[in-house]
């Protein structure tokens, strides 16, 4: 097999993705490992029971282990947070009983309604009070136990020592080496060749920060490399489109032709992608390690939370207040406006249109998002328009894949190996 092959873009069976899965090994990056703690202690033992079998396949990019340990406070703190909307629901709760309650007792305001009724009604609310309250009791004798060892993952943390025990890290790389990678990156990332590309201009990042992406691809190349294996990458950071194409269910796709090829060049190997409850499936099905079904269940609620919100900051052109809010990926339907055809297929420009109001003044900001393809279903770029706002950030956002685009994505996959071949 060659790199004009069209096998190493495609895993279209079970015989060829479990082919790769018995021969590669299993590489985890910062978002998948950070996630670890929205598991149970229930579902973190189990975790550790199918790694357990996985033998010294896992691996951690070293850069991702860096990640991890810079970011593992705030991921605790995160979870704890979670917590607190709750109680506050329930505190909303009680009140409404209670002015509920008030209400009805003025007796003089409802002189249609009669003085049975109304006592059924009291007897009602009297009797939702109680139980809510009754509820909101045990709810918080429980946060309480839970963010009690939660906070113990400060001093003895299940998930570091699930780390410690199953994975091994990858090299390290001194500040030299990253120089070097950052004059690389800087071409990369004007052609938008992935990973990372998307960080490149993110203002929120500074340095190395910038890098980050691309010097955890390299490390993962250096790992291959060393091991002379496949790879499988887990990640659960699906919101950036400079990795690997989704499908319509959030899912990863495929990772982007340009990091197949450049694996196949370091090596003659392969890799391939799948997020947190993809490779938990996998494992059951691909590996045959049997996954407790509650296991699957709360890794798929952790995606499932992943498919959220596009975070867009903005300054009202009325008061110049700042805002900064949030619009469900979901919600954005898009539309085909521009399609030019090109050599490689159609160069297509799609857009939504969506709105938000100003906090301090309600002022109407009416917001345009843009994504461009080429080829159609291949994500290239991204941009918000406002109009009665000026645009500060926003998260990077990708166009929800369909039938059409794999069947395009198809089509580019054979015109390119024709061309490769000199037909």
């Amino acid at each position: 097999m060659d790199a004009t092959s069209y096998d190493i873009y495609t895993l279209d069976n079970v015989d060829a993705e479990k082919k790769l899965w018995n021969n590669c090994i299993f590489v985890f990056d910062t978002s998948a490992l950070l996630d670890f703690y929205l598991l149970t202690n229930d579902g973190l033992t189990s975790l550790g029971e199918a790694f357990n079998h996985m033998g010294e396949r896992l691996w951690l990019p070293e850069h991702v282990q860096y990640e991890f340990l810079k970011n593992r406070s705030s991921a605790i703190e995160g979870v704890l947070n979670l917590y607190e909307p709750l109680v506050k629901d329930y505190s909303v709760i009680i009140n409404k009983i209670v002015s509920l309650k008030h209400k009805v007792n003025k007796i003089l305001m409802h002189p249609f309604i009669s003085k049975d009724s109304l006592n059924d009604i009291n007897s009602t609310i009297d009797t939702i009070n109680k139980n809510t309250t009754s509820l909101t009791k045990i709810f918080k004798e429980q946060k309480r136990e839970k963010i009690k060892l939660i906070k113990g993952y400060q001093t003895n943390d299940p998930i570091m020592n699930l780390i410690k025990t199953y994975f091994q890290v990858g090299e390290y790389y001194n500040f030299e080496k990253i120089l070097s990678i950052a004059a690389e990156g800087k071409l990369r990332y004007e052609l938008r060749i992935p990973p990372g590309f998307e960080d490149y201009n993110n203002d929120k990042k500074e340095g190395t920060q910038k890098l980050g992406d691309l010097i955890i691809w390299k490390q993962i190349l250096g790992v291959a490399k060393l091991q002379d294996s496949n790879v499988v990458l887990i990640t659960n950071d699906i919101k950036k489109g400079d990795w690997c194409v989704l499908d319509k269910n959030k899912s990863i796709n495929n990772p982007l032709h340009d990091l197949i090829r450049e694996m196949y060049d370091n090596n003659g190997k392969r890799i391939w992608m799948y997020n947190l409850k993809q490779f938990i499936n996998g494992i059951d099905d691909l590996l045959g390690i049997k996954v407790p079904s509650d296991l699957k269940f709360q890794v798929n609620q952790i995606i499932s939370n992943k498919t959220k919100s596009i975070k867009v900051e903005f300054e009202c052109e009325c008061c110049d207040t700042v805002n900064e809010q949030s619009i469900l990926e979901d919600e954005l339907e898009y539309e085909l406006v521009e399609r030019h055809p090109r050599k490689l297929g159609d160069d297509c420009r799609y857009e939504s249109e969506a709105y938000f109001y100003c906090s301090k003044c309600n002022k109407e900001i009416k917001a345009l998002f843009n994504i461009w393809e080429y080829p159609q279903g291949s994500h290239s770029c991204s941009d918000i328009e406002l109009d009665g706002a000026g645009l500060r950030s926003q998260d990077p956002f990708t166009r929800p894949y369909n039938e059409e685009d794999e069947i395009l994505y198809d089509l580019y996959i054979d015109q390119m190996i024709d061309e490769c071949r000199g037909k």
